[in-house]
Protein backbone atom coordinates (compact mmCIF):
# COMPACT_ATOMS: atom_id res chain seq x y z
CA UNK A 1 0.00 0.00 0.00
CA UNK A 2 0.84 3.85 -0.01
CA UNK A 3 2.40 5.22 3.19
CA UNK A 4 0.54 8.22 4.21
CA UNK A 5 3.63 10.21 2.56
CA UNK A 6 2.37 9.32 -0.44
CA UNK A 7 -1.56 10.45 0.32
CA UNK A 8 -0.13 14.01 1.83
CA UNK A 9 1.43 14.50 -1.93
CA UNK A 10 -1.26 13.65 -3.64
CA UNK A 11 -4.29 15.21 -1.87
CA UNK A 12 -4.37 18.16 -3.86
CA UNK A 13 -4.98 16.66 -7.15
CA UNK A 14 -7.82 14.25 -5.20
CA UNK A 15 -9.34 17.07 -4.17
CA UNK A 16 -9.44 18.49 -7.56
CA UNK A 17 -10.62 15.14 -9.17
CA UNK A 18 -13.83 15.24 -7.01
CA UNK A 19 -14.62 18.57 -8.17
CA UNK A 20 -14.08 17.55 -11.37
CA UNK A 21 -16.57 15.11 -10.75
CA UNK A 22 -19.26 17.23 -8.68
CA UNK A 23 -19.58 14.19 -6.33
CA UNK A 24 -19.11 14.09 -2.73
CA UNK A 25 -15.21 13.47 -1.79
CA UNK A 26 -15.31 10.82 0.85
CA UNK A 27 -12.35 9.73 3.56
CA UNK A 28 -12.43 6.29 5.65
CA UNK A 29 -10.12 5.34 8.43
CA UNK A 30 -10.63 1.48 9.45
CA UNK A 31 -8.24 0.11 12.75
CA UNK A 32 -7.99 -3.18 13.40
CA UNK A 33 -9.54 -3.75 16.65
CA UNK A 34 -7.61 -5.19 19.85
CA UNK A 35 -4.52 -5.93 17.18
CA UNK A 36 -2.54 -5.59 20.25
CA UNK A 37 -3.44 -8.95 21.46
CA UNK A 38 -2.07 -10.15 18.04
CA UNK A 39 0.86 -9.15 18.79
CA UNK A 40 1.29 -10.09 22.61
CA UNK A 41 0.01 -13.47 22.14
CA UNK A 42 1.08 -14.58 19.02
CA UNK A 43 4.20 -12.29 18.33
CA UNK A 44 4.96 -9.58 15.60
CA UNK A 45 5.48 -11.64 12.58
CA UNK A 46 1.49 -13.03 13.43
CA UNK A 47 1.01 -9.60 13.45
CA UNK A 48 2.22 -8.53 10.35
CA UNK A 49 0.72 -11.17 8.85
CA UNK A 50 -2.35 -10.01 10.02
CA UNK A 51 -1.46 -6.49 8.46
CA UNK A 52 -0.57 -7.88 5.14
CA UNK A 53 -3.83 -9.78 5.04
CA UNK A 54 -5.95 -6.93 5.71
CA UNK A 55 -4.64 -4.67 3.64
CA UNK A 56 -5.00 -7.53 0.38
CA UNK A 57 -8.44 -7.45 1.81
CA UNK A 58 -9.47 -3.85 2.15
CA UNK A 59 -7.86 -3.42 -1.73
CA UNK A 60 -10.01 -6.07 -2.74
CA UNK A 61 -13.21 -4.22 -2.08
CA UNK A 62 -11.83 -0.68 -2.48
CA UNK A 63 -13.82 1.52 -4.88
CA UNK A 64 -12.32 1.65 -8.14
CA UNK A 65 -10.16 4.97 -8.17
CA UNK A 66 -9.76 4.94 -4.28
CA UNK A 67 -6.38 5.52 -2.59
CA UNK A 68 -5.13 3.44 -0.25
CA UNK A 69 -2.68 3.60 2.12
CA UNK A 70 -1.35 2.51 6.24
CA UNK A 71 -1.92 5.43 8.11
CA UNK A 72 -0.64 4.11 11.30
CA UNK A 73 0.19 1.04 13.22
CA UNK A 74 -2.73 -1.01 12.48
CA UNK A 75 -5.07 1.50 10.65
CA UNK A 76 -5.73 2.61 6.91
CA UNK A 77 -7.14 5.38 4.87
CA UNK A 78 -9.63 5.48 2.06
CA UNK A 79 -9.89 8.27 -0.06
CA UNK A 80 -12.20 7.67 -2.77
CA UNK A 81 -15.17 9.71 -4.78
CA UNK A 82 -19.09 9.05 -3.63
CA UNK A 83 -22.47 9.37 -5.17
CA UNK A 84 -24.02 10.22 -1.25
CA UNK A 85 -23.85 8.77 2.19
CA UNK A 86 -25.42 5.66 1.39
CA UNK A 87 -22.41 4.36 -1.32
CA UNK A 88 -19.80 6.10 1.44
CA UNK A 89 -22.00 3.61 4.37
CA UNK A 90 -22.12 0.65 2.12
CA UNK A 91 -18.09 0.81 0.83
CA UNK A 92 -17.45 1.25 4.86
CA UNK A 93 -19.19 -2.20 5.54
CA UNK A 94 -17.51 -3.73 2.75
CA UNK A 95 -14.28 -2.90 4.42
CA UNK A 96 -15.46 -3.97 7.75
CA UNK A 97 -16.67 -7.34 6.53
CA UNK A 98 -13.66 -7.99 4.28
CA UNK A 99 -11.28 -8.00 7.12
CA UNK A 100 -13.73 -10.40 8.95
CA UNK A 101 -13.72 -12.58 6.33
CA UNK A 102 -10.01 -12.63 5.27
CA UNK A 103 -8.71 -12.39 8.94
CA UNK A 104 -8.61 -13.64 12.74
CA UNK A 105 -9.75 -10.12 13.41
CA UNK A 106 -12.24 -7.64 13.39
CA UNK A 107 -11.68 -3.84 12.39
CA UNK A 108 -13.86 -0.72 12.94
CA UNK A 109 -14.69 2.05 10.01
CA UNK A 110 -15.32 5.57 10.51
CA UNK A 111 -16.19 7.32 7.44
CA UNK A 112 -16.96 10.84 6.46
CA UNK A 113 -18.37 12.88 3.11
CA UNK A 114 -18.89 16.11 1.96
CA UNK A 115 -19.34 18.07 -1.25
CA UNK A 116 -16.58 20.21 -2.32
CA UNK A 117 -17.24 23.88 -3.32
CA UNK A 118 -13.88 25.56 -4.71
CA UNK A 119 -13.01 29.04 -4.22
CA UNK A 120 -10.52 31.97 -4.97
CA UNK A 121 -11.59 33.23 -1.33
CA UNK A 122 -9.19 33.98 1.00
CA UNK A 123 -11.22 32.34 4.08
CA UNK A 124 -11.57 29.07 2.35
CA UNK A 125 -10.41 26.25 3.67
CA UNK A 126 -6.71 25.21 2.14
CA UNK A 127 -6.07 21.41 1.19
CA UNK A 128 -4.17 20.36 3.96
CA UNK A 129 -6.61 21.76 6.32
CA UNK A 130 -9.53 19.88 4.22
CA UNK A 131 -7.91 16.80 4.56
CA UNK A 132 -7.42 17.47 8.47
CA UNK A 133 -10.88 18.74 9.24
CA UNK A 134 -12.10 15.30 7.23
CA UNK A 135 -9.46 12.63 9.27
CA UNK A 136 -10.32 14.51 12.29
CA UNK A 137 -14.26 13.57 11.51
CA UNK A 138 -13.42 10.02 10.15
CA UNK A 139 -11.32 9.49 13.05
CA UNK A 140 -14.42 10.48 15.65
CA UNK A 141 -16.45 7.96 13.93
CA UNK A 142 -13.89 5.21 13.87
CA UNK A 143 -14.00 6.12 18.04
CA UNK A 144 -17.68 5.95 18.31
CA UNK A 145 -17.54 2.53 16.46
CA UNK A 146 -15.09 1.52 19.08
CA UNK A 147 -17.31 2.47 22.01
CA UNK A 148 -20.13 0.99 20.31
CA UNK A 149 -18.82 -2.50 20.24
CA UNK A 150 -16.34 -2.49 17.44
CA UNK A 151 -16.81 -4.32 14.36
CA UNK A 152 -18.86 -1.92 13.19
CA UNK A 153 -18.81 0.95 10.33
CA UNK A 154 -19.91 4.73 11.48
CA UNK A 155 -20.31 6.96 8.75
CA UNK A 156 -21.92 10.56 8.95
CA UNK A 157 -22.31 13.31 6.01
CA UNK A 158 -20.61 16.76 6.53
CA UNK A 159 -21.48 20.03 5.39
CA UNK A 160 -20.33 21.14 1.95
CA UNK A 161 -16.25 22.17 2.58
CA UNK A 162 -15.31 25.42 0.82
CA UNK A 163 -11.53 24.60 -0.32
CA UNK A 164 -9.21 27.18 -1.43
CA UNK A 165 -8.11 25.79 -4.93
CA UNK A 166 -4.35 26.33 -5.93
CA UNK A 167 -4.04 29.32 -8.45
CA UNK A 168 -1.89 26.74 -10.90
CA UNK A 169 -3.81 23.06 -10.76
CA UNK A 170 -2.23 20.26 -12.69
CA UNK A 171 -3.17 20.08 -16.79
CA UNK A 172 -5.97 17.65 -17.62
CA UNK A 173 -3.88 15.15 -19.44
CA UNK A 174 -1.47 14.50 -16.13
CA UNK A 175 -4.94 14.49 -14.32
CA UNK A 176 -6.41 11.53 -16.40
CA UNK A 177 -2.54 9.63 -16.21
CA UNK A 178 -2.31 9.77 -12.90
CA UNK A 179 -6.62 8.50 -12.42
CA UNK A 180 -5.42 5.88 -14.82
CA UNK A 181 -2.20 4.73 -12.58
CA UNK A 182 -4.52 4.67 -9.70
CA UNK A 183 -7.02 2.13 -11.23
CA UNK A 184 -4.74 0.24 -12.49
CA UNK A 185 -2.52 0.01 -9.22
CA UNK A 186 -5.57 -1.65 -7.87
CA UNK A 187 -5.53 -4.96 -9.59
CA UNK A 188 -1.70 -5.34 -9.49
CA UNK A 189 -2.69 -7.55 -6.12
CA UNK A 190 -3.60 -10.38 -8.76
CA UNK A 191 0.20 -10.34 -9.99
CA UNK A 192 1.44 -12.15 -6.89
CA UNK A 193 2.17 -12.19 -3.52
CA UNK A 194 4.70 -9.21 -3.28
CA UNK A 195 1.97 -6.70 -4.70
CA UNK A 196 0.54 -7.47 -1.54
CA UNK A 197 2.87 -5.83 0.55
CA UNK A 198 1.94 -3.27 2.97
CA UNK A 199 4.79 -0.52 3.30
CA UNK A 200 5.35 0.88 6.43
CA UNK A 201 5.21 4.55 7.60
Amino acid sequence: LHNWRYFSTEAEFLLALCREQKRPMAVMIADIDHFKRVNDRLGHIAGDGVLLTTAAAIREVAPPGSVVCRFGGEEFLVFCVVRDEAELRAAADRFRIAVSDATPVTASVGGVCAPLIASVRTHAASTDDVVATMLDRADHCVYQAKTQGRDRAVVEPMDPVLWRRPTAEPDATWRADALQHTVLELFTRELGPNNQAAERN
